[in-house]
């Protein structure tokens, strides 16, 4: 889902994505509509972790059985406030934009992910002993 400050921040790129035939959506979709959701950086902007579950649950609502979910957040090494000069947001930071940043381990990441119906496939950027800057994740719709 797209806000329509940030639409209207981003147009040129966004006039780009409509005309290579992406569409930008408004409102959640039917479910099982796509065989493949792409979520880059929003979980971590999330600032309620109920928000943040029902996000989750409705990209993969709106996959098809054996559709892919191509998921990539930020992880620690990544976020400055990840240093704790932030303030404290619920299990995230106010950065210092003032924006919300939740940064994720690659354990976090998978524990997130575990009994929600898919299987991961493979993991990008690093292992649970190493957390990268950004950690990228395709999974399977079970």
């Amino acid at each position: 889902m797209e806000l329509q400050p940030v639409v209207d921040r981003y147009r040129e790129k966004y006039d780009q994505f409509r005309r290579i035939g992406g569409k930008l959506l408004t409102q959640w979709p039917k479910p099982q509509a796509f065989d493949i959701v792409v979520s880059t950086f929003t979980l971590e902007t999330i600032c309620r972790k109920d928000e943040r579950y029902e996000h989750l649950n409705k990209l993969i609502w709106s996959l098809k059985k054996g559709g892919r979910l191509m998921l990539a957040v930020r992880g620690p090494k990544d976020v400055k406030t990840a240093t704790r000069k932030g303030r404290k947001c619920g299990d995230g930071y106010i950065t210092p934009l003032k924006t919300f940043i939740k940064p994720f381990t690659v354990r976090e990441l998978l524990r997130l992910l575990e009994n929600r119906g898919i299987r991961i496939m493979r993991l990008y950027g690093g292992s649970r002993e190493n957390e990268p800057k950004i950690i990228e994740i395709v999974a399977e719709k079970l």
